[in-house]
């Protein structure tokens, strides 16, 4: 072939790309024909085409050099093929990450930089590869309430080498939201046990956690509403009769839940005799023809109480329409039971009631304007014809009103609708009952209402009180008749006081003469008279002097009677005053001390507060034992309403204490002592007249006060007196 053109040797070569090539190289430009590594070929070559040139120059020959890199072909692509595989391999790791919302990392212990993936950047809130991860700064992202139990496991992973998982909460740093995830990493330490690298995953787990939570709310709020309720569900298989329940269900029995796998021969031992028969058959029916079935089941529960329990339930079938499961909720309806028998009794009781009383009562409905129900033998025995009444339009019964009162009654009828809740309505009028006219009181409240808060239902009753109109009739005529008696009785009063005072100013004149003249006779012959002359004379003098006190106590007492109630402002220290310049010879001749504290001003009767005054202060001085100085103290205060309801009354009042040092006597004469010519204590020891203690008591009934009077034989007495402010 030496010698030959190459087209001679290889006429195909002609068609070759590398023909190109060798122009190339003819022409004096060397050519290099790189090998091309493509899959399916069986050797690569690499090509050199280098021109060669005579001594001056011209390309007379081509030196083709050919280098087999098929080794070096082969194991490029290899590596062509491993890169791309491992590519292919990260790709479908990301994809799987990013639906799985999982991310990973890895860390050297030495280094503070964390590798992420991208899906962990994700699930950080971050876009992928933003930004270097430190773990200095990974700790700061774990949740308050969770970092101490993640921080103490990270620790436990470097002590200890191997795998660990926790689920924790993460406040995520790209923009705050917290979220669940599942941590699972894995720590390595080196030949001397040295924990050096950490790698592993955080798994985005806020759905699954989200719907568990809602899932455990759900089972949480179905326990708390079995448990309120005192319900409980169940289901049984039908082929197999295995039974499930619900906590619910457990309690029902008094069983601890899940305790143990309920049976049907456990229902029947817990069932009660009569029940089980009439069930079965309830069910059996229910199976046959796939209905919804309900009964009534009475248990005994694990401490022996009978409950009565109601089911609701339905039948679930299979595709051929096969029965295969119950499926039922059960309620223990015990206590409805006793509510409705309770009821029951009370509307049985309730009308009992209303057929005692000797009221009549109906119940109307408002909106259908009609007499609902009438204890109808009361009605009759009144002469009112029940069936002429009970369920007859309100309107209609006005034919049985006295013509005089349907107005006054169809205005009252108009204002019962506008009632307000718990407020009774109460109206007289006259009824016609055959040839009589009755007295009916009527009272009425509102019952019942609507969903919207209007009225629906009146609860009527019907009293006769035609016996009190004429009770009342004959109350007022006698009423007028004891008005004249008392005008009259006022008149008598009158000539009686007027009779009294004239009298005794009119006796006054002969007791002053009496006094005159045994003090004359006593001047002129008292030393003629012998012993028991002078006796008689001495005792006559003591007994005019007992009589003039007693006229004096009677004029008192009259004008006490006699006097207007005239009120006004009274200075009580001023009528104190006045009275010790009356009392002033007694005062001195006793020794007496009278102390006073601050007195009010009141609205009372001057004259009558210094009678008042007077006679206590007098016997203040006059009953003490011989050679005892007395010692009065007189005080007052507001005592308000706190005083004896059976004495006061009602309103405030202002208490006037007298207290003196006297004799006292036994609390057991507290209100003899008030009673006129009443005395304790012996006239010739003590003088008086008996009557000045019923002018204070009568003082104080003027002023619509009282008085009261506290005292020890030997300590004393205090009399203090009540006046109305």
């Amino acid at each position: 072939m030496l010698g030959k053109n190459i087209l001679e040797v290889f006429p195909a070569f002609r068609n070759d790309p590398s023909y190109q090539e060798f122009r190339r190289a003819l022409k004096g430009e060397t050519v290099h024909i790189p090998a091309s590594f493509t899959p399916g070929q069986q050797h690569y070559f690499e090509t050199y085409l280098i021109p060669v040139r005579d001594e001056d120059g011209t390309v007379n020959a081509v030196l083709w050099m050919v280098h087999d890199l098929t080794r070096e072909g082969r194991l490029q692509l290899e590596r062509q093929y491993a890169l791309e595989m491992l590519q292919e391999e990260h790709r479908r790791l990301s994809e799987a990450q990013a639906i799985g919302h999982i991310g990973s990392f890895e860390w050297n212990r030495g280094m503070d930089e964390v590798s992420w993936s991208d899906e962990l950047y994700c699930i950080m809130g971050m876009e992928p590869q933003s930004r270097t991860i430190l773990a200095s700064e990974t700790d700061n992202w774990l949740h308050p309430e969770d970092q101490q139990a993640v921080l103490a496991l990270k620790m436990q992973s470097f002590e200890q080498p191997g795998f660990y998982h926790i689920d924790h909460r993460i406040t995520r740093p790209g923009d705050g939201k917290v979220i669940y995830v599942a941590h699972r990493f894995e720590s390595m330490a080196d030949e001397s046990g040295q924990v050096v690298r950490v790698h592993g995953t955080l798994q985005d787990i806020t759905p699954q956690v989200e719907v568990r939570q809602k899932i455990e709310a759900s089972e949480n709020l179905l326990r708390s509403a079995e448990r309120v309720a005192q319900s409980g569900s169940y289901e049984v298989e039908l082929a197999t009769m295995t039974f499930q329940f619900s906590e619910g269900m457990y309690r029902l029995f008094g069983e601890v839940p899940y305790s143990f796998e309920p049976s049907l021969d456990f229902i029947d031992f817990r069932s009660h005799p009569d029940d089980i028969a009439p069930i079965k058959a309830i069910l059996e029916k229910a199976a046959s023809d796939r209905q919804p079935y309900y009964y009534t089941r009475r248990i005994y529960r694990k401490d022996g109480e009978l409950r009565t329990l109601e089911a609701h339930g339905q039948v679930e079938t299979d595709s051929q329409g096969n029965a295969v499961r119950f499926i039922g909720l059960v309620q223990d309806i015990t206590e409805k039971q006793l509510a409705a028998q309770n009821l029951k009794q009370q509307a049985e009781f309730l009308k009992s009631i209303t057929d005692a009383v000797p009221d009549m009562i109906g119940v109307v409905d408002l909106p259908a304007q009609k007499v609902q129900f009438l204890n109808r033998d009361l009605f009759a025995a009144n002469g009112l014809n029940p069936d002429a009444l009970e369920q007859r339009a309100w309107e209609e019964l006005e034919q049985y009103v006295h013509p005089d009162d349907r107005e006054r009654l169809g205005q009252y009828k108009r204002q019962l609708i506008s009632l307000e809740k718990n407020a009774v309505a109460m109206i007289d009028f006259r009824c016609l009952s055959g040839n009589q006219t009755l007295w009916l009181r009527n009272r009425t409240k509102v019952f019942r209402y609507s969903q919207e808060g209007q009225p629906t239902h009146l609860l009527t009753i019907f009293q006769d009180v035609s016996s009190t109109y004429a009770a009342q009739e004959t109350l007022s005529q006698l009423n007028a008749s004891l008005q004249q008696k008392n005008r009259e009785l006022e008149t008598k009063n009158e000539e009686i006081t007027s009779y009294a005072f004239i009298t005794s100013h009119d006796l006054k004149e002969p007791i002053r003469k009496i006094h005159t003249f045994t003090d004359m006779l006593r001047l002129r012959d008292g030393d003629r008279l012998s012993e028991t002359g002078l006796d008689l004379l001495n005792r006559m003098s003591a007994s005019v002097q007992r009589l003039d006190y007693l006229i004096g106590d009677l004029l008192s007492l009259s004008r006490i009677h006699a006097e207007d109630a005239h009120f006004e402002e009274v200075c009580l220290s001023e009528v104190l005053d006045n009275v010790k310049g009356e009392l002033e010879a007694e005062i001195q001749a006793s020794g007496a001390k009278i102390l006073a504290g601050d007195l009010p001003v009141i609205r009372a009767i001057k004259i009558q507060v210094f009678y008042l005054f007077k006679n206590l202060l007098s016997n203040a001085m006059k009953f003490q034992e011989p050679g005892n100085q007395p010692a009065v103290h007189i005080s007052a205060q507001f005592v308000g309403s706190n005083v004896p309801k059976e004495k006061g009354g009602s309103g405030d009042f202002v208490k006037v204490s007298i207290s003196d040092n006297g004799i006292g006597f036994d609390p057991k004469y507290s209100d003899l002592v008030f009673r006129i010519f009443q005395r304790l204590h012996n006239k010739e020891a003590f003088g008086g007249t008996g009557m000045g203690l019923a002018i204070c008591r009568k003082v104080m009934e003027n002023h619509r006060g009282f008085i009261e009077v506290k005292s020890q034989p030997g300590k004393g007495t205090s009399f203090c007196c009540y006046f109305p402010v």
